[in-house]
């Protein structure tokens, strides 16, 4: 038998305590720590998680020698330092999104995570929906022909309680999709953003990133809309794929442009995402296999999102992507033919 994984989770929001329960349930797991300065988060995790360690203090799992991984689940701006700090502890790194606030940040994780020999991997749960992956497959066999471009929208109803942006809130779910698809990263990025609920932070961003390829994504962002939605549209030479992320059923449908073309909506083998997200990371670890969603992945989007921010910042003028490039292929998921 396989000795199991040991993951510890730091921040027991309402993801974070998913986070744990998910590792808690997994084959070849085994939850050891969870961490948050909050008392009543703490009493909560005692009930609910049995006999775990508990902890107020995220040195208390750094210091367990035992301990192969530690799962980052608190806000953005305490990603980069408790990534950094696991790295230096010998930890393998599981973060929420973004990976980090600022390119540099990011670009000092991937080279950190190389020179340790721990991997850092960054929670695109998009990226493990199984609409997505046959999206993935579509695109890379040419089964849309020639790809033109690719759109998207993530709107909901308003957030007050959100500090940030919705680029780096929601768009940062959107760019990961996007970059996934395309295994590319873009050479340019343009936003407009508005603020309505509070000065200095955007509720509502229209972005488009522009790849070597010619191919454009263009992204709309809100926090202000009565219904959600989550669509994102690939327009290619022979058919459009649209990804209806909230549609339970059939989450994926394809028009041929022929005039007697089919419309095709394919039954997807289901495994929540979230569930083979964490696996996944389980199972990198084990096996010493570099994980999709990788640092590298990871801090692309967070380059992307920071051209973004600039651009938007500058009236829209486009700005150039830049810090470390995606390594070739790392994200590209297994062929799936079911």
């Amino acid at each position: 038998m396989r000795t199991p994984v040991s993951a510890g989770v730091v921040g027991l929001g309402p993801w974070g305590r998913r986070l744990a329960r998910t590792f808690q349930g997994l084959p070849g797991a085994e939850l050891r720590w969870v961490c948050d300065v909050n008392q009543a988060a703490m009493v909560d995790a005692r009930q609910r998680l049995g006999h775990v360690g508990i902890a107020a203090d995220v040195d208390d799992l750094l210091r367990d020698e035992s301990l192969d991984a530690v799962v980052v689940a608190t806000p953005p701006s305490t990603h980069y330092e408790l990534a950094r700090r696991a790295l230096e502890a010998g930890k393998h790194v599981f973060v929420e999104t973004p990976l980090a606030l600022t390119g540099v940040e990011a670009d000092d994780l991937v080279a950190r995570s190389e020179r340790s020999g721990r991997f850092v991997m960054v929670g695109h749960v998009l990226l493990f929906h199984p609409a997505v992956r046959r999206l993935r497959e579509l695109v890379d066999r040419g089964s849309l022909g020639e790809v033109y471009y690719l759109t998207s929208q993530r709107v909901g109803p308003p957030n007050v309680q959100r500090q940030e942006s919705v680029l780096w809130d929601l768009g940062v779910h959107d760019v990961a999709v996007v970059l996934y698809l395309l295994g590319d990263q873009p050479v340019e990025a343009g936003a407009r953003g508005d603020s309505y609920l509070k000065a200095g932070v955007a509720d509502v961003v229209v972005a488009t990133l522009a790849f070597a390829t010619g191919i454009r994504a263009h992204i709309q962002l809100s926090r202000l809309e009565g219904l959600p939605t989550r669509r994102l549209t690939a327009v290619g030479s022979r058919s459009t794929a649209v990804f209806e992320e909230l549609e339970q059923e059939r989450p994926l449908t394809v028009f041929d442009h022929d005039p007697l073309g089919e419309i095709s909506s394919p039954r997807l083998p289901w495994e929540e995402p979230l569930r083979a997200e964490c696996a996944h990371f389980v199972e990198a670890v084990r096996s010493s296999a570099e994980p999709i969603a990788g640092v590298r992945e990871g801090a692309a989007v967070v380059n992307v999102l920071e051209a973004l921010a600039r651009s938007a910042e500058h009236g829209g003028v486009g700005e150039a992507v830049g810090g470390i490039e995606a390594r070739p292929g790392v994200i590209r998921l297994p062929a799936r033919t079911s």
